[in-house]
This record gives structure tokens, C-alpha cells and sequence, in this order.
């Protein structure tokens, strides 16, 4: 992603002083900005009809192989609202920023795009790249960047 022109941020602090969590990784560069969460779960006894390494998602719910829940889901909608609305505060721009949910160790089926993109974690790179044109221009990714810098800065100068 970086030799396409992508700039990647990790373990990026938000929320405020009440309400603080991190957003594992976001991503921004030519075709938008990417809040992505990063969810484990351990593989269980699959039911009848389901493959015991295989996800899938529907556009609405997680199919794992044991049941159906919303494992991380509405929490990298959440992050991804955050963080659009921590840009437009900031810089004035309305950026859509695009919530991706990896499933690291498991084989995703998407069946139906839905409002998160959910795949194994080796396949971020394609949710980044292939979810559409160039919506953002070099100087809007430097701006954006700045910003993110602005969270993830640790040391003093």
C-alpha cells in the first residue's frame, strides 16, 4: 500500500478523556480513509453445513462457523464515524472514511457488500485499493496525515 501512495497509521489513540479507545489502524491515501479493526476468534466446532475455517458475511451479520453474531462490526462503524467526524472538525473536509473489520486466520465470504468491509487480514490491501476511483488528492491525503500525526505522536520534540 505504501509504494501506491498510502500512508498507514497503527494503534491510532481517539475518543476523549471520559471515553478513550484506539483504532487499530487506519489507512489513507488515494481512494479514501480506512478505520480498520482487527478482531481474533478462535475456531470452534463448526454445525452441520459449515466449514469449520470459513466467515460469512451478508452485509448485516458475521456467519462463524458456531452461530451468528456482530463481533466487531458496530465497533468499526463507531470508529470509522469518529474518526470521519475528528477530520471534518479539524480540517473542514467532509471525508468519507470507510470502516474495515480483519478477520486474521479465517477464509471471508462477503456475500453482499454491507457498510463494513470484512476480510481475512491478509486481504486489507484489496478492501483498501479495490473499494473504488481516487476520491482524494495529494494535498487532502498530506492534510489528513498531518492530522493522524498530530494523534499517534508519542515522544516530545
Amino acid at each position: 500500500l505504501k509504494t501506491a501512495g498510502f500512508l498507514i497509521f497503527h494503534d491510532v489513540p481517539a475518543g476523549d478523556a471520559k471515553n478513550p479507545f484506539n483504532i487499530d489502524h487506519v489507512i489513507a491515501g488515494p481512494s479514501g480513509v480506512f478505520a480498520i479493526e482487527t478482531k481474533t476468534r478462535r475456531k470452534g466446532r463448526a454445525r452441520a453445513g459449515f466449514a469449520g475455517h470459513q466467515i460469512i458475511f451478508d452485509g448485516q451479520v458475521l456467519a462463524y462457523p458456531w452461530g451468528e453474531d456482530r463481533h466487531g462490526l458496530d465497533q468499526a462503524l463507531n470508529e470509522a464515524e469518529w474518526l470521519k467526524r475528528f477530520l471534518f472538525e479539524r480540517l473542514g473536509l467532509d471525508t468519507p472514511v470507510k470502516a474495515v473489520l480483519a478477520l486474521p486466520g479465517w477464509w471471508v465470504e462477503e456475500k453482499v457488500r454491507g457498510p463494513v468491509a470484512v476480510v481475512n487480514s491478509k486481504n486489507v490491501s484489496f478492501a483498501v485499493e479495490g473499494r473504488g476511483p481516487r476520491i482524494l488528492s495529494d494535498k487532502e491525503i498530506d492534510l489528513i496525515s498531518r492530522q493522524l500525526e498530530t494523534l499517534c505522536r508519542d515522544v516530545e520534540n
